[in-house]
């Protein structure tokens, strides 16, 4: 067995000790992580800004990707789903953008400066 297959045998065995739970509700949470996380590097490699700023994007998406994990860690899934799914979607992707908007405000304004 190749040491890919391995680690992702592995890896597909903690997921659920990860969450504390079991059964298809606790693997919502983490499809929703990873499919943002996805969306959010293609986003980060197709934007036409120079490295430092993607490594700004990258460094606070993933800082409220954790955040985000923190703040659901604490709050029952069952009666919330809704809400623990909007709030892994919305905290991140605002981030994002106010992050970008920001970068990009700042540099229109740096280049007028100049």
């Amino acid at each position: 067995m190749s040491r890919e297959r391995r680690l992702l045998l592995i890896t597909l065995f903690i997921i659920p000790v990860i969450v504390s739970a079991h059964g298809q509700e606790a693997l919502y949470i983490l499809f929703w992580e990873g499919l943002l996380v996805i969306i959010l590097l293609i986003l980060i490699t197709a934007l036409k800004i120079n490295l430092k700023k993607k490594l700004i994007l990258a460094g606070l998406s993933s800082l409220s990707i954790i955040a985000t994990l923190l703040i659901i860690s604490k709050i029952s899934y069952r009666g919330n789903e809704f809400k623990i799914n909007l709030i892994i979607f919305l905290i991140p992707t605002i981030t994002f953008l106010i992050t970008f908007l920001f970068l990009k405000f700042k540099s229109k304004r740096h280049d007028e400066i100049e």
